[in-house]
């Protein structure tokens, strides 16, 4: 049901909140979101938040990744920390490096700001992990309830009236209302620094919960929409990774065209 309560004005979504106000942190869909660690010269700082998507796949934004107009990785190393909240990881699901980083050449902000990690350890196999989905029909995606979860990192008051440092898993959740080719969000919301990169999930029969899009600019909270050849460059590399693990039973991912 589209919230009435405690929602951006003018709008039909809710303000952010502690995730583990409403949420068991250790259930399904809730512990699939992660926190980004940038780790230089030794030096571990917040960064982005994102949201498995395979046993060892994180869905992010490039921006989180990548310098702009240059193709280059901006850190050192990441690490990848499960429903990291008051400041400690959870120890039910470990955390892990990212060993590899794929991006599309020459993202730019609002257009292919999608980044998949590569974890050195298949973390998702304990969480579980959303579905990566896309659709090309801007009426289904307007009919429906999204939820997100995130790390903001930043208190700034002119926009919101929450103190963040990072530290806590937020939630917001409700109807987006903004959406074109490449981007879906909502009007009159923003987003933090340090969401960048969580998803927009999306609510199915009350057991099924697919992402379809990166957090890519704050005004709006617009997400880099996952078109249909991004869908299926990110799958053939998820699949590659499935392939190489037989013992592992490969949950379907849903997609619609």
């Amino acid at each position: 049901v589209a919230p009435s309560n405690n929602t951006y004005p003018n709008s039909q979504f809710t303000l952010k909140k502690p995730a583990a106000d409403d949420f068991n942190l250790l259930h399904y869909p809730t512990r699939t979101s992660v926190k980004l660690f940038a780790i230089n010269q030794d030096t571990l700082a917040d960064l982005c938040s994102g949201s498995l998507i395979s046993r060892r796949h994180v869905l992010t934004a490039a921006h989180c990744i990548s310098n702009f107009n240059t193709n280059l990785l901006s850190h050192d190393s990441i690490l990848v920390s499960p429903v990291f909240n008051n400041g400690q990881p959870n120890v039910n699901f470990g955390e892990s490096y990212v060993r590899k980083v794929y991006f599309f050449k020459d993202w730019k902000i609002g257009d292919s700001d999608i980044a998949l990690l590569e974890l050195d350890d298949p973390i998702g196999e304990t969480t579980g992990y959303l579905s990566l989905g896309f659709n090309s029909m801007d009426s289904s995606l307007l009919n429906g309830i999204f939820y997100k979860f995130s790390y903001p990192s930043t208190t700034l008051l002119s926009l919101d009236s929450n103190e963040y440092n990072g530290d806590t898993l937020y939630y917001n959740y409700g109807v987006v209302d903004l959406i074109n080719g490449s981007t879906i969000g909502i009007n009159g919301t923003n987003g933090i620094p340090g969401e960048s990169g969580s998803s927009l999930i999306k609510i199915r029969n009350g057991q099924e919960y697919t992402t379809y899009g990166t957090l890519s600019l704050s005004n709006g909270l617009r997400h880099c929409r996952v078109r249909n050849w991004q869908y299926y460059a990110l799958k053939d590399i998820i699949t590659n990774d499935l392939t190489a693990a037989p013992s592992f039973t490969i949950q379907p991912t849903e997609f619609f065209i």
